[in-house]
C-alpha cells in the first residue's frame, strides 16, 4: 500500500524503459554484427594508482547501436571484446564499489565522455582513474526522533540519482562527484525533499566539493492515508480488486482484502481521484463513476484519513468464440473491448478452440476487436474492418453477452513500382497495407492474408517515395488485385564534410537539408558523413535550401550552416542549393573549423538567476522532433554551448514563466543579436529574460487532443506551445512580432486560414494581453 511522487515514478519509468529499449537494440546488433570485424578495448581501473577490483564497465556505440559490458578483476584490469568495428567509437563507463558512476576520461556525464575508436582484431587501451569524490552523510528521522530507513539518493545535473539505504537508526551516507545535488528521502515509494518539502522546485540544493563532507539531516513529513471498504453490486465483499489513488503530485495504491477492505497509507498532502481496477480490467473511479473526467476529488490532509467506501456498479460477462474463415478454431487471437464510456484496459486471448470469457465488465455499450500481427488479422464484430463500422455491443447486468465472429474471407495483393518521372520500373521499395509491411529488391511484391474490401495502399524506398496517402484496392476473396505505385523519387544534396586547415575527412557529422528561413531538427540526423566524408541527403520537396552540419558531440569541429566561402552561424548568409527530383546536387566540400564555447548566466525579469531553463539552436519540439541542440541551464542559471564553430550565432532561451526568445529579446530568429565564438575560446554572454506579452486563445471545441503552437509569422518558428488544449489557452510570447497560431492534429487547425501560408497574422504587442478565437466547428 504504496505511493510515489511523479518525479520518481517518470524517473524509474524513463531509466527502466531506455534500458529495456537499449538491452533489445544491443541484442539485436549482436546477432546482426556477428560475422563482422570487431575490436577489444582494455585497460585497468585505479583509484589513487590503487587497482579497482569488481568495477562494472559497460562500453557503449556513439550512435546508440551497440553495447558490451564486463568486470574488473582484482588487480583493476577489465576486457570487453567483439565490439563491432562498424559501430565505432565508443564510449567507457565505469561504475565501482562504493563510487558514483563516471565516464573516460574523467568526465562526470556521458554528453563529454571521451570517444574511442575500434580497430578489426585490435586492442584500445583506455585506462582509468576514478574521480575525487565528496560525502553526502546525515540522518533521517520521524517528528519524535526516531531513526527511519529509507532510500536515500543525491540527484545532480543527470537526473539519475547515486544513492545508499538508510540504516535502521536513519544514518546514510552517498559519495558523490563534485557537484550540487538536491537530497531525496524514498520511504514507502513516498519521495520527500531536504528540507521538509515534497516538492522538487522547493527542495535546497548542496554543493559538495571533492574531499568535502556535507551533511543532511531531514524530519519524515506527514502523510496522509485513503481507506475503505468496496463491495459487490448485492453487498457482498469484493476481494482482491486492486485500488488507486492518483494526485496532481503522487500517487498510491492498495488491494482490498477478502472482507473488501483497503487501505492506502503514505500518500502527500493534496488532493485524489480514486479507482479499482476490476479483474477484467475496467477502471471504476469513486462514487459509481467509469471515467475519470466523471471522478470525485477526495482532499488528503497529513496526518489524516479520508474514509471512502464503494460499491461496484452492475456488471456482466462477454465471451463467444473466434473462427477463421472455414469455421476451424482460431487460438491466440487478442480479443480487446474498448467503450466510449468506460476506461480500463478490457483484453483477453481466444484458447485452443477459439474460446473466450470476460467477466467483471460494466454494463455499458462496447466495440470488440479481434487482432493478432502475425496473420495480418484486424477486424471488429461482426466482420468489420473499423471501429467506426463496428456493431455497438451492449452489456447487461448479471448476464453473458455472446460475440461470436469470424474471419473475413482474405485474398491477396501484388505491388509493383515505377518511378513517376521515368517511368522505369523501381526494384527495391517496401509497401505497407494496414500493419502488414513487406519489401523487396525483386520488383515485385505479394501481400497475403488481406481482407476482403477496400484498403490503402503506401510505400516507398531508398531512393524514391510515394506522395499523399497512396493508393486505394479493392480486395476480393480468394483473389489477386494489382497495384502498382507511382513513386517520387527523392532529390539528393551530396557532399564532403572535411577539416578546413588538413582536407582530412570528418565522419559521424550530421548533416540537414533546411528549407530557406526554416530550421527544423528531426529525430535523427538528416544524413550522417561516413568514414570517408561523404554524406548524401534526400530531399522530398523541390526548392532552394540550406545546409546545416553539426559534428558530434565532443568533436574538436564545430558547427555551421554551410556558407559560399565557408562555415557561417545564421541561416541568412547559407548558401542556396536547389534541389529537383531525381537530381542529385552536389556541394563543395563543407569545410570545418575548430569548435568553440559561449557560457554566462541567464536570469529572469527579477534579476535572479533562471531554474529550469534552456538555450538552444533551434525552436522546441513539436512533434517528434529531437531535443538536439538545446543546452540546459543549471540550478545557479549558467549555461555552457559547446558546439559551435568559430561564427556569430543567434542564441534561443526559454525558462519557467518566461516567453520563449531569442537574443535580443526577439521572436524572428532573422534579426537576433548574433553571439560572437571564437575557435578554442569561451566568449562571455550573460541574458536577462523579458517579460513579454500574452497571448490568450479561445479554443470552443477543445477537446485535449494536439497542442497549441505559436509561430513567428516570418520563419515559423515555434515562440510558444502549450501541451494541454482546454477552452482557454494562454501562452507568453515575445512582443513586436507577428504571430500565426497552430493547433497541431490530423489536419491541423489554423487561425484565420487551412495552412501556415494562409493563417491570419497576429500582432503581439511588447506588453499586455492580446486575445484572438478559433470558430466553433
Amino acid at each position: 500500500m504504496t505511493n510515489r511522487i511523479n518525479t520518481s515514478r517518470i524517473l524509474r519509468r524513463l531509466v527502466a524503459g531506455l534500458a529495456a529499449a537499449l538491452l533489445a537494440t544491443f541484442a539485436a546488433a549482436s546477432s546482426a554484427r556477428a560475422d563482422e570485424p570487431t575490436g577489444t578495448i582494455a585497460g585497468t581501473i585505479t583509484n589513487n594508482g590503487i587497482p579497482v577490483p569488481d568495477a562494472s564497465i559497460f562500453v557503449s556505440a556513439a550512435d546508440g547501436s551497440f553495447g558490451e559490458s564486463g568486470m574488473t578483476d582484482w588487480i583493476g584490469r577489465y576486457t570487453v571484446s567483439n565490439l563491432p568495428v562498424a559501430g565505432s567509437p565508443y564510449r567507457v563507463s565505469v561504475e565501482a564499489p562504493g563510487h558514483p558512476k563516471q565516464y573516460a576520461h574523467g568526465k562526470a556525464d556521458l554528453e563529454s565522455a571521451t570517444l574511442f575508436p575500434v580497430t578489426a582484431d585490435g586492442v584500445t587501451t583506455v585506462d582509468e582513474s576514478l574521480l575525487p569524490t565528496g560525502t553526502i552523510i546525515g540522518r533521517f528521522t520521524d517528528p519524535a526522533g526516531n531513526g527511519v530507513s529509507a532510500w536515500v539518493g543525491a540527484y545532480g545535473s543527470q537526473g539519475v540519482p547515486t544513492g545508499a539505504t538508510a540504516d535502521g537508526d536513519g544514518n546514510y551516507s552517498i559519495s558523490v562527484l563534485p557537484g550540487t545535488y538536491r537530497v531525496g528521502f524514498n520511504y514507502g515509494n513516498t519521495q520527500q525533499y531536504a528540507y521538509g518539502t515534497f516538492s522538487w522546485s522547493q527542495a535546497s540544493l548542496f554543493a559538495v566539493a571533492a574531499g568535502e563532507t556535507v551533511t543532511v539531516n531531514d524530519v519524515r513529513l506527514e502523510t496522509g492515508t485513503i481507506a475503505g471498504r468496496l463491495t459487490n453490486a448485492d453487498g457482498t465483499p469484493a476481494a482482491g480488486i486492486s485500488v488507486q489513488a492518483e494526485g496532481d503530485t503522487s500517487y498510491g495504491f492498495g488491494a482490498t482484502d477478502d472482507s473488501g477492505a483497503y487501505r492506502i497509507e503514505d500518500l502527500v498532502p493534496g488532493a485524489y481521484r480514486v479507482y479499482f481496477r476490476l479483474p477484467s480490467g475496467a477502471q471504476q473511479w469513486a462514487p459509481q463513476a467509469l471515467t475519470r473526467t466523471q471522478a470525485q476529488s477526495f482532499d488528503v490532509a497529513g496526518g489524516g484519513t479520508v474514509t471512502l467506501d464503494e460499491q461496484l456498479v452492475p456488471l456482466g460477462s462477454i465471451a463467444g468464440r473466434f473462427t477463421d474463415a472455414n469455421g476451424a478454431p482460431f487460438p491466440n487471437v487478442s480479443v480487446m473491448v474498448d467503450s466510449d464510456n468506460v476506461e480500463g484496459n478490457i483484453t483477453t486471448t481466444t484458447d485452443a478452440a477459439g474460446t473466450y470469457r470476460i467477466d467483471g465488465v460494466p454494463a455499458a455499450d462496447y466495440r470488440v476487436r479481434f487482432y493478432d500481427w502475425q496473420t495480418n488479422l484486424d477486424q471488429y464484430a461482426h466482420g468489420k474492418r473499423s471501429r467506426e463500422a463496428a456493431d455497438p455491443i451492449t452489456v447487461r447486468a448479471d448476464q453473458t453477452t455472446t460475440v461470436d465472429d469470424q474471419r473475413l474471407p482474405t485474398g491477396t495483393i501484388r505491388v509493383t513500382a515505377k518511378d513517376s518521372l521515368t517511368g522505369a520500373a523501381v526494384d527495391n521499395f517496401y509497401v505497407q497495407v494496414g500493419e502488414q509491411i513487406v519489401s523487396t529488391t525483386t520488383g515485385a511484391v505479394l501481400l497475403s492474408d488481406i481482407a476482403i474490401g477496400t484498403h490503402t495502399v503506401r510505400g516507398g524506398g531508398d531512393d524514391h517515395f510515394l506522395p499523399g496517402n497512396g493508393p486505394e484496392v479493392t480486395v476480393t476473396a480468394g483473389q489477386q488485385a494489382e497495384v502498382e505505385l507511382a513513386l517520387q523519387p527523392y532529390g539528393k544534396i551530396s557532399t564532403t564534410v572535411v577539416d578546413r586547415a588538413t582536407g582530412a575527412p570528418v565522419g559521424d557529422a550530421c548533416v540537414y537539408a533546411q528549407k530557406v528561413s526554416t530550421f527544423v531538427v528531426e529525430l535523427g540526423c538528416g544524413g550522417q558523413s561516413d568514414s570517408t566524408g561523404a554524406v548524401t541527403l534526400r530531399v522530398r520537396d523541390s526548392g532552394s535550401y540550406n545546409v546545416f552540419v553539426m559534428p558530434e558531440r565532443g568533436s574538436p569541429y564545430g558547427g555551421q550552416w554551410v556558407g559560399p566561402t565557408g562555415g557561417t552561424g545564421t541561416q541568412a548568409a547559407a548558401t542556396r542549393v536547389t534541389v529537383a527530383p531525381g537530381v542529385t546536387t552536389s556541394l563543395a566540400p563543407v569545410r570545418l573549423d575548430p569548435v568553440g564555447r559561449i557560457s554566462g548566466t541567464v536570469t529572469g525579469t527579477s534579476g535572479d538567476p533562471v531554474r529550469h531553463g534552456i538555450v538552444s539552436l533551434v525552436g522546441p519540439s513539436v512533434l517528434l522532433g529531437s531535443d538536439t541542440y538545446h543546452w540546459p541551464v543549471a540550478e545557479d542559471g549558467s549555461y555552457t554551448v559547446d558546439q559551435l564553430g568559430p561564427y556569430r550565432w543567434p542564441l534561443l532561451f526559454a525558462a519557467d514563466n518566461h516567453p520563449l526568445q531569442w537574443s535580443g529579446g526577439v521572436g524572428n530568429r532573422l534579426t537576433a543579436r548574433l553571439v560572437p565564438v571564437h575557435a578554442g575560446g569561451t566568449t562571455d554572454f550573460d541574458y536577462r529574460m523579458k517579460a513579454g506579452a500574452k497571448l490568450r486563445i479561445g479554443l470552443p471545441d477543445a477537446n485535449g487532443a494536439g497542442r497549441v503552437v505559436v509561430r513567428n509569422a516570418v520563419t515559423a518558428d515555434p515562440v510558444g506551445v502549450a501541451g494541454n488544449i482546454s477552452p482557454d489557452v494562454s501562452i507568453p510570447v515575445i512582443g513586436t512580432q507577428r504571430v500565426k497560431v497552430e493547433i497541431t492534429g490530423v489536419p491541423p487547425q489554423w487561425y484565420g486560414g487551412t495552412d501556415f501560408a494562409s493563417a491570419t497574422p497576429v500582432w503581439i504587442p511588447r506588453s499586455g494581453t492580446v486575445t484572438i478565437t478559433f470558430p466553433a466547428n
